[in-house]
């Protein structure tokens, strides 16, 4: 994980130990530090093109405030089961 004093994102509070979020054109990734696990979560809505045939179509454009909201909620149930087990 990035050093949290640096600026690497916007921090998000209530999940882990340190939760940092950024987000670009067409990735946005969540990081969080919870004791000594690491979990990454990215989503990226860019098309893969090679070059042979027609490019594909952009694909439409997601909400960013809400992937975040899904992503942070998604991350802290998957942490919530991890630890039960």
């Amino acid at each position: 994980m990035h050093d949290p004093y640096e600026d690497n994102g916007d921090r998000i509070d209530g999940i882990g130990d340190i939760a940092l979020i950024n987000d670009s054109d067409d990735t946005m990734v969540l990081e969080v530090l919870d004791g000594q696990a690491e979990l990454r979560i990215a989503v990226n809505t860019g098309v893969e093109w090679n070059g042979e045939g027609e490019q594909p179509p952009a694909p439409p454009r997601l909400d960013p405030a809400a992937l975040r909201t899904y992503l942070v909620e998604d991350a802290h149930e998957l942490m919530t089961a991890l630890k039960k087990k």
